[in-house]
């Protein structure tokens, strides 16, 4: 029976690679303060939806925010990801309003 390169070998290093991934999890997660993850100024987020239908400031607020968006810094961003396809990336332009457009299938932002 031959143990390189075959179906077996590759198993082998597949599964060293998920554990591998586990092990930076672990360390991640440990290294990660408690607490909220998300930001105190509601100006920058959508109030939580359990309040949503409760307060009629917490409903105007969701949807300035769902229809208006907010400021974002004016300029240009690339950011890739990698995927199990290769790399995908997303090609953002700003102008300082609240709605940045995304690029996309090559062609150029106006």
């Amino acid at each position: 029976m031959q143990h390189a390169g075959d179906v077996y070998s590759r198993y082998l290093v597949r599964i060293g690679e998920m554990r591998e991934s586990i092990k930076i999890l672990h360390q991640v997660l440990d290294g990660m303060p408690g607490g909220s993850i998300n930001i105190d100024d509601t100006k920058y987020r959508r109030p939580p939806k359990d309040t949503i239908m409760m307060g009629m400031e917490e409903l105007i607020h969701h949807f300035k925010i769902a229809t208006a968006g907010f400021p974002v810094p004016k300029g240009e961003a690339y950011v890739p990801v990698e995927s199990s396809k290769g790399e995908l990336g997303f090609y953002i332009v700003s102008d300082g309003s609240g709605k940045p457009q995304r690029s996309g299938y090559g062609r150029r932002p106006s």
